[in-house]
Parts: structure tokens; C-alpha cells; sequence
């Protein structure tokens, strides 16, 4: 996450003074650094907004997400298993 950071903080400042910013037009900053500059603000607000999940959170979070997982890859499963005879008694074995 420190790395993270790091990083965006070097995208800001490439982002407000970025070298070849003499040789670009007004147009270019207007159209792509500048909106870029301002997505990069909002969203350093939203991330230093959010709280981080507490243990029991995160658990709960972690559970529910595993079981779907093993839900959806036992569907898959089934699917793969009914298919398998379907498409040998079309297509036929030889």
C-alpha cells in the first residue's frame, strides 16, 4: 500500500508538472491532464474517506465470497458433467 502511494503521489506530480508540458497546447492540459488531475484528487478523498473492515467484517466478507465461489464452481461442475454425454450422443463417438 506504501508503494501505492508512492506512486500515485509521483503520477500527481508528472501530472501538474510534467516535462514536455511546453511543448503541449492549452487543448491537450484542458482535455486530458487536467481531467485526469481531478480524478486523481477524488479519489485520494474517496480512499481517505472509506474505513477499512474490522476483523469479524472481514471474515464474514471472505466466507460469503468463498462460498460463492464453491457454488458457482460446483454449478460449473454440473454443467460441464451433463454436457459431456449430450455432446457425445450428438456428435456421435467416431
Amino acid at each position: 500500500q506504501h508503494f501505492f502511494s508512492l506512486h500515485l503521489a509521483r503520477v500527481f506530480l508528472f501530472l501538474h508538472h510534467p516535462p514536455l508540458l511546453v511543448i503541449m497546447s492549452n487543448p491537450v492540459r484542458e482535455l486530458v491532464l487536467d481531467p485526469l488531475s481531478a480524478f486523481y484528487t477524488k479519489s485520494r478523498h474517496l480512499v481517505n474517506k472509506c474505513e477499512k473492515p474490522d476483523r469479524a467484517e472481514l471474515t464474514k466478507l471472505v466466507l460469503a465470497v468463498g462460498a460463492g465461489f464453491l457454488l458457482m464452481g460446483f454449478i460449473g461442475f454440473l454443467v460441464k458433467l451433463v454436457h459431456i454425454p449430450i455432446n457425445n450422443i450428438i456428435v456421435g463417438s467416431g
